[in-house]
């Protein structure tokens, strides 16, 4: 049930943000997804500190009652926030986007929205853009352009393909495994006790380094923050893995761990925030929600390919798992380099892939 809230919540808060933001403040905006999200990462793991080290497997120790009630809190506070959610939607911020008001027909409420949106009362050039928009929805609807219809043409099914590619490299470049897996990687290095300290502080780093994309991702685009973060990441890799193979002592390990801070900053910059951002911008109005969802979907099944066998790569050796990510991100930096469009200033429901002319046509 979590699992599915998740997935709407993945999908669905990126788009309303795209869809309830002037086309110059996307960006900025669209990162604050990606912040909180960091933001609610090192909370969970503040929360869980709380606790301290588990008990030792052998022991048969009673839980103390702060530990009988914090196991409760820690579960109890996400079904807060959640209820809390509803309530402020339901009765504090009521509001749907322009573009949802306007496909119902409702046309002096989106003028409102997009007033308020624009600080003007002159909304003709959004409000044209809108109409332009709706119009290429309704279009592909009475055509019956689904998204498997969309498959079958080349011009949908390249953009498509794009969307999912970019996604998936998001997950190859091996972040989650660094979050999920950064107390097994260096326990040895540094002690149990010192590399819970480095996981809440990679959490925290994870969190703040996400605040400079929300002024750069308007001033430098989408693809030149992506191919920034790539960059950053496959120095953060590949010289680590190569020093690993040839020498081993402590300094090697210890530059390791800083390898791992500075994979996190380059991926909290570019490719954590601007992936979401990137997949509401991408796809034309006819397919975007359920290309974008798609995206997203292959997104999870990645890291789900990606997490599991780590976990057992890491107790061989977790020098392959450096190689392996450094790989993929060179691989995701040549993607991006070649075939990625920027997108930052284009108007809602366009694609810098297809055509009006193409779109018209089918």
């Amino acid at each position: 049930m979590s699992g599915f809230g998740i997935g709407l919540v993945t999908v669905s808060v990126p788009m309303y943000i795209s869809e309830m933001t002037h086309k110059d403040k996307k960006g900025g905006y669209g990162v604050l997804h990606q912040l909180f999200i960091t933001f609610g990462i090192f909370v969970a793991v503040l929360l869980g500190m709380a606790l301290g080290a588990e008990p030792l497997a052998d022991v048969d120790t009673a839980l103390t009652i702060f530990e009988k009630i914090w196991w409760r809190v820690m579960l109890g506070l996400p079904a807060f926030v959640s209820i809390l959610g509803i309530i402020l939607l339901i009765f504090f911020f009521k509001e749907e986007t322009p573009y949802f008001l306007f496909e119902q027909g409702r046309i002096e409420e989106s003028k409102a929205i997009l007033r308020k949106l624009n600080g003007t009362d002159n909304v003709d050039e959004p409000l044209a853009a809108l109409k332009e928009a709706m119009e290429q929805n309704e279009a592909a609807k009475k055509n019956s352009l689904s998204l498997f219809k969309a498959l079958t043409i080349p011009s949908y099914r390249y953009v498509i393909l794009l969307g999912c590619i970019l996604s998936a490299f998001q997950q190859l470049s091996g972040i989650n495994v660094l979050v999920a897996n950064s107390n097994e990687l260096y326990k040895e290095i540094v002690g149990k006790e010192t590399m819970t300290k480095i996981s809440v502080i990679m959490a925290a780093i994870n969190f703040i380094m996400t605040f400079p994309s929300i002024y750069v991702v308007e001033k430098i685009g989408r693809k030149t923050l992506l191919l920034l973060g790539c960059a950053g990441i496959i120095i953060a890799y590949l010289p680590t893995a190569v020093l690993k193979t040839l020498w081993k002592n402590e300094y090697i390990d210890y530059i390791s761990i800083a390898a791992t801070f500075l994979m996190i900053i380059s991926f909290a910059m570019s490719y954590g925030p601007v992936l979401w951002i990137y997949l509401h911008e991408m796809f034309p109005s006819e397919i975007k929600d359920s290309a974008a969802s798609l995206a997203s979907l292959i997104n999870w099944l990645c890291a789900i390919c990606v997490v599991f066998p780590s976990d057992y790569i890491i107790k061989i050796s977790p020098t392959i798992l450096f190689y392996v990510f450094a790989i993929f991100t060179i691989l995701a930096f040549l993607f991006i380099m070649f075939f990625i469009k920027e997108t930052k200033g284009n108007e809602i429901g366009t694609s810098p892939y297809i055509t009006l002319e193409e779109r018209q046509k089918h």
